[in-house]
């Protein structure tokens, strides 16, 4: 109670120096590089922000960063005593602990830090990772040992050993000493005023770590590793659940694949193996209920885990996937259901959007007696419905060979070109190229949904797919669902 009590008043210290300022909500989500739906979520007290959050909204409001996270501001102008192992958490990560130990002390020239690394010893043998920010710094190690990397160069530092270096060139720490290793990092303002720890990653140059998806794509980066450009190959094979999914399960098998934290901030954790797995056995299901290759599948799951295994199981099995938003009311869903030719629902239990289905499929059969759509309702049950949770799991975690012969070029994904109008143009389009590029801005940054990581993911969101530009078929609007020309652009038929 009294971490969330902090949240709270932390939210609320935020939220009333925004209005005082006078920006509005779009203003400072872009000011904190952060989306309006994360900023929100900060603001409402659900979420714990980043440092880097408040490092910018500090900036932003010309405040100390500690009249955010306490309250007040610093106000010590004679000295500043920090108890051991006190200090506020600066940085938090799995290897690494960061506490300012100056926090309350008015215009300080610099800024010291209590730094700890743990020991890894797979990381011994890999590049060190490097940050770069404005300043300088001096680090001295108080217990243990580490290596220092500044540019291209490695220094072995032991207990009493210290380096001085601008922090402008890519750095980084390794803790060497089993026990691992503690240092005072005293880093001072650079230029701009500006001397807190920066966070942005920067590869080694010259780095190369092998891909997964090697085999697919060919990209270029810069000398700080970041991407310059992309060409795709091999498309015509491509099948991002065997070929990225399956690939990385074989190789890296518990690897963290997918965090999930639902609506009401419920963490799940999935491992590449767990999402082949559970995508292997929703695939055999959809084959047992009559789903095969070019079927259309509509998916209205909102935010749910099971949305990303069940569009890798379609995948699997050759079935074409219609993501779809849950306000859609029964007209909607009607034009969707006739104009893609739906042989299987996918519907969350949240909401009316079941109802709404039902009633679609009432009007469907009343126009035409051999209609028909399989249901299958997600976090729930319902009558008239198969229970999807119940029934998937009953299946084998492994396919058969035939269904993996399966051709790769199949179209399996359809999009609605405008999620929310009553009658958008159906745009098909194909899996070629499947890859996410759409990096995590921030470690530790959570909200409700889900994320890929790893090795050919190219540690990166599975929210954002980027396909091949090709739309081998379009539908006019009109009742009669007519076919238009390959690249039509809304040409008119003979109904409208």
């Amino acid at each position: 109670m009294i971490v969330e009590q902090r949240l709270q008043e932390m939210a609320s210290r935020i939220r009333e120096m925004r209005e005082i300022i006078g920006y509005s909500e779009e203003q400072m989500a872009e000011k904190t590089e952060v989306t309006i739906e994360e900023y929100k979520a900060v603001e409402s007290g659900k979420v714990d922000p980043t440092f880097n959050f408040l490092h910018q909204c500090a900036i932003t409001f010309g405040v100390d960063i500690n009249a955010l996270l306490e309250g007040h501001s610093a106000h010590l102008s004679g000295y500043e005593v920090t108890r051991a192992g006190q200090g506020p958490l600066t940085a938090h990560e799995s290897h690494m602990d960061i506490r300012n130990q100056a926090a309350m002390f008015q215009n300080r020239l610099g800024t010291p830090y209590w730094v700890t690394y743990k020991y890894d010893p797979e990381l011994l043998d890999k590049p060190i990772a490097t940050t770069t920010h404005a300043g300088q710094e001096f680090d001295i190690v108080l217990k243990g040992s580490m290596k220092v990397r500044v540019g291209d160069h490695v220094e072995e530092l032991n207990e009493g050993d210290s380096i001085y270096y601008r922090s402008s060139t890519p750095h980084g720490m390794l803790a060497t000493d089993p026990k691992g290793v503690t240092f005072l990092a005293m880093v001072m303002a650079g230029e701009d005023g500006d001397s807190y720890l920066g966070l942005e990653t920067v590869r080694p140059k010259g780095e190369k770590i092998p891909l997964v998806a090697d085999r697919y794509i060919d990209v270029e980066e810069n000398g700080s590793g970041h991407l310059e450009h992309i060409s795709f190959k091999n498309t015509e094979k491509f099948n991002f659940a065997f070929d990225i999914i399956d690939a990385i399960a074989a190789k890296y098998p518990d690897k963290l694949a997918m965090l999930h934290v639902s609506d009401h901030l419920t963490e799940r954790r999935f491992t590449f193996r767990e999402i082949s797995e559970i995508s292997n056995q929703m695939a055999n299901y959809f084959r047992s209920i009559g789903i095969s290759k070019g079927d259309k599948v509509m998916l209205i799951l909102k935010r749910h885990w099971q949305y990303w295994p069940a569009v890798l199981a379609l995948h699997k099995v050759g079935a074409v996937a219609i993501p779809a938003v849950s306000q859609l009311l029964v007209h909607d869903l009607t034009y969707r259901f006739k104009a893609a030719h739906v042989k299987a629902l996918i519907c969350t239990a949240d909401g009316d959007v079941a109802l709404q289905a039902e009633k679609a499929v009432e009007e469907l059969v009343k126009a035409d007696s051999s209609f028909s759509m399989e249901r299958l309702i997600v976090n729930g049950e319902r009558e008239g419905w198969r229970s999807f949770d119940k029934e998937y799991v009953g299946f084998f975690s492994s396919l058969r060979a035939a269904l993996r012969a399966i051709p790769r070029w199949l179209f399996t994904v359809t999009f609605m070109l405008s999620g929310i109008m009553s009658r958008p143009n159906i745009g098909i389009r194909s899996i070629a190229t499947v890859f996410i590029l759409r990096f995590p801005r921030q470690a530790g940054r959570r909200r409700a949904g889900a994320s890929f990581t790893g090795s050919g993911c190219a540690r990166a969101r599975f929210s954002c797919m980027i396909f091949r530009a090709s739309m081998p078929s379009r539908f006019c609007r009109c009742s009669r669902n007519t076919r238009l020309p390959r690249f039509a652009l809304r040409p008119p038929c003979t109904a409208c």
